[in-house]
């Protein structure tokens, strides 16, 4: 996901968003990986992105995790929904 959203997908209507700051694009990653019930198992991962990572810390916080999901919302609906709709197919 967050190579597709860095990178874009040539073709295709998918832009590249790495003008947008590594961190927002990880938010957007959380968000849309709240859309399926895929993500819930760890065995989906693929490889780990390389980047500038949260603190592993934000992720074992509920509420850190919560609001950086909550702000990745946020870019989606301002950049990614009209393509994809509210569902993020």
């Amino acid at each position: 996901l967050m190579t597709t959203l860095s990178k874009g997908v040539n073709g295709t209507s998918m832009p590249s968003f790495a003008d947008v700051p590594e961190q927002e694009r990880f938010a957007i990653v959380q968000y849309i990986k709240t859309f399926s019930k895929t993500w819930d198992d760890k065995a989906n991962f693929g490889p780990i992105v390389q980047g500038t990572p949260f603190p592993e810390e934000d992720f074992k916080n509920y509420k850190t995790f919560i609001s950086r999901a909550e702000k990745g919302r946020k870019l989606f609906i301002e950049s990614c929904v009209v393509c994809h709709g509210n569902s993020g197919k």
